[in-house]
């Protein structure tokens, strides 16, 4: 038979052994910490970046379309001014100046001595803002083919 001290004895030591082995030393615990803190850095700088990039994107998108839709309405003799900004649509601080050329008459490649098919005429709208502190801008450009007036010629009464 067992003594009953024996067994106490014996089973105080085989519980130090698991109480020692279930955790962690401070020095682990502090040591994953580092880990962590380093690996951290990177990841928070990439996501400042990526939020970074995404409101820059969404400025210059909404940009984009605010000068199609005023393209739109200069090529639809809706808007006549040469520059203004985008006050109405909320985008004060968004400005743009428009710009036409001349028109250039076009005569056909197979009879340069022909008649004209028309003029064309080079519509650019330059659209500035800033984006933080930096100052942007971009041009669109269009061309308008004028068509010449065509003179009907009437028909002969004796056909």
């Amino acid at each position: 038979m067992i003594h009953p001290i024996r067994k106490t004895v014996i089973s105080t030591t085989s519980r130090r052994i698991n109480s020692r082995s279930a955790g962690f030393t401070l020095l682990e615990v502090m040591a994953a910490l580092a880990i962590l803190a380093l690996a951290a850095v990177p990841i928070l700088v990439s996501r400042e970046q990526n939020v970074d990039r995404i409101r820059r994107s969404v400025i210059q998108r909404e940009v984009s379309l605010l000068a199609r839709q005023k393209l739109s309405e200069i090529l639809s003799k809706q808007e006549e001014l040469d520059s203004g900004d985008f006050s109405d649509a909320g985008h004060e601080e968004v400005q743009w100046t428009l710009q036409i050329t001349d028109e250039k008459e076009i005569l056909p490649p197979e009879d340069p001595n022909g008649t004209p098919l028309g003029s064309l005429t080079e519509i650019k709208l330059e659209v500035t803002y800033f984006l933080g502190s930096r100052q942007q801008s971009f041009e669109l450009t269009t061309y308008r083919l004028i068509e010449p007036e065509v003179e009907e010629v009437p028909e002969d009464a004796d056909s």
